[in-house]
C-alpha cells in the first residue's frame, strides 16, 4: 500500500513539472509588424506619405533649424514608428536601444532632411 502510495504520488510529481520550460510564445501583431526597423525604412516611410509641398518645406530648410520642427513631426509620427511601444529595433538603428524615443525621432528628422538634400547614405537599398 505504501509502494502504491509513492507511485502514485511520483505519477502525480511528474506531471505538475514539464521537462523542459516551454518558450514564451512571440507575440507579434499587425500593428508590430508594420512598423520600420531601421532608421532608413522610418525615413522612407515618411518621403512616401509625405506631400510634395512638406517635401519642399523641409528640404528648403536650414539643418540647424530642422529641428524646430521636432515638437510637431514626433506627435504626428513616433506611434508610426512604435516608439514608446517596443519597436527596440528602430531605436538599436538609431543608437541604442536604451536611448529616448525623442532621442531617435530627433535622429529620424535629420536623416529626413539629409534624404531630401539628396544625401542616400539612409536609403532602405
Amino acid at each position: 500500500m505504501l509502494r502504491r502510495r509513492l507511485t502514485l504520488l511520483g505519477l502525480i510529481a511528474a506531471g505538475c513539472r514539464s521537462a523542459s520550460p516551454a518558450p514564451a510564445p512571440a507575440i507579434v501583431s499587425e500593428a508590430t509588424s508594420g512598423w520600420p526597423r531601421t532608421v532608413a525604412e522610418a525615413v522612407e516611410l515618411k518621403l512616401r506619405t509625405m506631400s510634395e509641398a512638406d517635401k519642399g518645406s523641409i528640404r528648403g530648410m536650414p539643418r540647424e533649424r530642422v529641428q524646430d520642427m521636432y515638437h510637431g513631426f514626433q506627435m504626428l509620427h513616433r506611434a508610426d514608428f512604435g516608439l514608446g511601444e517596443g519597436n527596440d529595433a528602430l531605436l538599436a538603428s538609431c543608437g541604442s536601444v536604451r536611448m529616448t524615443a525623442e532621442e531617435c525621432m530627433r535622429i529620424i528628422l535629420d536623416a529626413l532632411w539629409l534624404a531630401l538634400q539628396g544625401d542616400n547614405r539612409f536609403s532602405p537599398t
